[in-house]
């Protein structure tokens, strides 16, 4: 016998809802969006108008800027990051981010899997007092050349609150509390 189990809905009401704020630079900017009904975090496109110049670092961390031009086969402005390039990517958003939470960037796994993008820092944290435009660090660690286009989904991103705490400075070293024994990989692979 097949039983079909429902998903549990959880309601609130809108005004329990933390606010975050988006100003789009740019008339032509994309604004953040959720993929789908169920997406747990906004895709974040980049903004690539034609000639401008983008920051990035290769293999041996020389700086050097890259202009966003376009290329015969690609319908949009873009960049090209060589193998190994890091680049800083404007998305022509800034943000007002609720005191008590912070913005976090993830990589976009198909991004990740398929290109070979990843985010530099693997997390970017924006807290809330900073006000300028969102930049987000990426990272070819591909072999091949990875074409980046104006309005590209390079990371996805979600609203977090900051749970703050104390810290105490203890006066003798942490004991064993478990059966585990053995640090870092000790509990198999």
């Amino acid at each position: 016998m097949v039983t079909s189990k429902k998903k549990r809905v959880i309601k609130s009401k809108e005004s329990e809802l933390p606010e975050l704020g988006i100003f789009l630079m740019f008339k032509d900017v994309k604004p953040m969006e959720y993929a789908t009904n169920q997406s747990a975090c906004y895709d974040l496109s980049a903004y690539l108008p034609e000639s401008k110049a983008i920051s990035v670092w290769n293999l041996n961390n020389r700086k050097r800027n890259v202009y966003c031009k376009k290329v015969p086969h690609l319908e949009t402005e873009c960049i090209i990051l060589e193998p190994q390039d890091r680049a800083l990517v404007p998305t022509g958003i800034q943000m007002d981010i609720p005191v008590g939470y912070s913005f976090r960037l993830h990589p976009r796994s198909g991004l990740s899997l398929k290109e070979g993008i990843k985010l530099n820092n693997s997390e970017g944290i924006i807290d809330s007092d900073y006000y300028h435009q969102v930049y987000v660090s990426i990272h070819n660690n591909s072999g091949a050349r990875v074409y980046i286009q104006n309005g590209d989904r390079i990371a996805q991103g979600e609203l977090q609150l900051t749970v703050k705490h104390t810290i105490r400075k203890m006066r003798k070293s942490p004991q064993q509390t478990t059966d585990r024994v053995g640090g870092l990989g000790s509990t198999g692979k």
